[in-house]
């Protein structure tokens, strides 16, 4: 999905995680952009920049209406807060990713949940990503 710069949105990381995850990626060309408070329930594509998703913030209370065709209503997994650090990398190369990857395996930034920007997450926001990691990872597990 085209964005118009490499940035990575970084969901309930605190402020010296954020810190450190931008002085590891200096020289990179990424930039990371904290998400908080109502922007968890914006499209991810909107608030990544991506060309084509058009979005406005939700009025507060509207958690969830974004996807029923995902299971997801209001009051469901959409509207449930964001537990955990999560980021979502878009527009990054491969060279970008490889080193965003390698430096949070080194653990100096502590991150559960991570995804790449694709058309089928752009609609999404915040919350239902974290609700598809999580589901995801107990796949896994």
């Amino acid at each position: 999905m085209k964005v118009k710069k490499p940035v990575i949105l970084a969901y309930h990381m605190k402020e010296a995680d954020v810190k450190r995850l931008e002085d590891a990626l200096q020289g990179l060309g990424i930039s990371v952009q904290p998400v908080t408070g109502r922007q968890e329930s914006a499209p991810l594509g909107m608030l990544a920049g991506a060309e084509g998703v058009r979005g406005v913030l939700p009025m507060p209370g509207s958690y969830g209406r974004l996807s029923p065709s995902l299971g997801i209503h209001a009051g469901g997994p959409a509207g449930a807060a964001i537990a955990e650090p999560m980021i979502l990398m878009a527009g990054l190369t491969e060279h970008q990713l490889d080193r965003v990857l390698a430096i949070l395996h080194r653990g100096s930034v502590k991150v559960g949940l991570k995804a790449i920007l694709t058309e089928t997450n752009a609609s999404w926001n915040g919350r239902q990503l974290a609700a598809e990691l999580q589901k995801e990872r107990e796949r896994l597990s």
